[in-house]
């Protein structure tokens, strides 16, 4: 029907252009008659074939806009199935619960509280939020065991914690070798701590090698008896500078995290730390171990000092208390400057760290 009427329409449309210019089909016809009987023919409709494609692709645009037919699959209702969800039939039937209320004793059963007594209940286990690490399932934050001696016999008095776990790759002649890089962190918690870097094909083994490694490169940290360090004190290292703040029992580590996990290795468990710079982890872990180490404990205050180390704590009332006392040999090396008349040199009066915890420098802890 839809190609009949365009063949009226391209027919009736051809009648008019000829009749106002006979020259246009290329024929002359002296009536209407004539016109009709040529259009007839199949002839002119094989010539003629692009004209009622035109004119179809036309109508159809118009009709659609354009978009044609929507893609996927055609729709078709689904036989033998009532629209309605719910329907009442001849013989009026009801259905508990459906289209009629609930028996009395149904419903006292269904509105009947549990009476399991609290310990028959299924108890879920609690996840250690530790052991999923800082981000998701990865590798860094994560605790990985005891660190093991040559004889596959763990250290159960050392931990581990996994810094960062990253791919690299080495050019050789050959093309690119590409491998794994782990930094792990072990201590005892009680001052003594170690970090090292382990390369393999897998994480798990460069993880592996790393803490058995870490080990043999321990380094000593003074720690308070409160949990603290001894004093405040700032590091830097390449471009990366932190201060460590002393704080109070109670505190507890307020600092990066990658500072909190060695911090927790070590002992230490009240300290406020802050980066400035760039917080790369390997620059983070060094400066985090020199600043550490950097310390001077109240002992080796009063030697260099040669006098009693004095603190005042909240506990007792702010009252002075001794917490270190010098040598014999230190009392007579300060007398002996201040019998030389090293009292008169002013200098001394702008220094920092007079009367005051010094840190130490990096040759001083070389040579220790």
């Amino acid at each position: 029907a839809c190609k009949m009427s365009l063949r009226i329409y391209s027919g009736l449309k051809l009648i008019s252009k000829c009749l106002y210019s006979n020259t246009k089909c290329g024929h002359n016809f002296s009536a209407i008659g004539e016109l009709c009987d040529y259009i007839r023919k199949p002839s002119y409709w094989v010539s003629k074939r692009y004209y009622v494609i035109g004119e179809y692709d036309k109508l159809w645009q118009a009709v659609s806009s354009g978009k044609g037919k929507r893609g996927g699959k055609k729709r078709t209702a689904a036989k033998a199935i009532d629209g309605e969800f719910i329907k009442f039939g001849k013989a009026n039937m009801q259905f508990p619960g459906l289209n009629a209320p609930l028996p009395i004793k149904d419903r006292e059963r269904s509105e009947k509280k549990s009476t399991f007594p609290k310990s028959d209940r299924i108890k879920h286990a609690k996840f250690d939020a530790s052991l999923r690490g800082w981000s998701g399932t990865s590798w860094p934050g994560r605790y990985a065991g005891s660190p093991e001696t040559p004889n596959k016999e763990p250290i159960e008095d050392f931990k581990s914690i996994v810094i960062e776990v990253k791919k690299v790759s080495v050019t050789r002649g050959n093309g690119k070798r590409k491998r794994t890089s782990a930094i792990v962190v072990v201590g005892n918690g009680k001052g003594a701590i170690g970090w090292a870097i382990g390369k393999a094909s897998f994480a798990a083994s460069a993880i592996r090698k790393a803490k058995n490694k870490a080990v043999n490169y321990l380094h000593y940290v003074p720690v308070h008896a409160d949990k603290t360090i001894y004093h405040s004190i700032e590091t830097k290292v390449n471009s990366t500078t932190i201060k460590f703040e002393r704080k109070v029992p109670g505190h507890g580590r307020r600092c990066q995290r990658i500072i909190r996990a060695i911090c927790e290795l070590a002992g230490i468990e009240n300290i406020r730390c802050k980066i400035v710079g760039r917080t790369t982890p390997l620059s983070v872990v060094k400066a985090t171990f020199q600043g550490l180490a950097l310390q001077e404990t109240h002992e080796e205050l009063a030697e260099r000092t040669g006098k009693n180390v004095v603190e005042f704590r909240p506990e007792r009332g702010n009252i002075p208390v001794v917490v270190a006392t010098p040598s014999e040999a230190s009392v007579l090396r300060r007398i002996e400057r201040e019998a030389k008349g090293d009292n008169d040199d002013i200098s001394k009066y702008f220094d920092p760290f007079m009367n005051s915890h010094r840190p130490k420098t990096i040759n001083q802890i070389r040579q220790s």
